[in-house]
């Protein structure tokens, strides 16, 4: 059971993730300016940190949260010609990997 400061620390980390899968949404499929670049590539620092909190704190990874996880993925795909890219792609896919079991 999680105690109250969990749920809002919950709360607060899922707001803050719908906030900027909207923004993402607003990219569209294929990340070209800056900006997007930008956007995509903190969505996926997100995705990584928040998956790796829910561990810590023993909180099952929820099934909206892989699939933010696997729309970075993808997203993160048209920019992997960097290396910083590269290997937070590749932490993802460990991360989703991890969860198919």
């Amino acid at each position: 059971m999680m105690r109250n400061r969990e749920k809002k620390g919950f709360k607060n980390l899922s707001n803050a993730l719908s906030a900027i899968s909207a923004a993402v949404k607003m990219v569209g499929d294929i990340p070209e300016k800056n900006l997007e670049k930008a956007t995509v590539h903190r969505f996926g620092q997100l995705c990584y940190t928040i998956h790796q909190n829910f561990k810590s704190l023993n909180i099952p990874v929820q099934n909206d949260h892989l699939q933010r996880t696997r729309k970075a993925v993808q997203l993160l795909e048209f920019m992997s010609s960097d290396p910083k890219i590269k290997k937070l792609q590749g932490k993802l896919l460990s991360v989703l990997d991890s969860n198919s079991h």
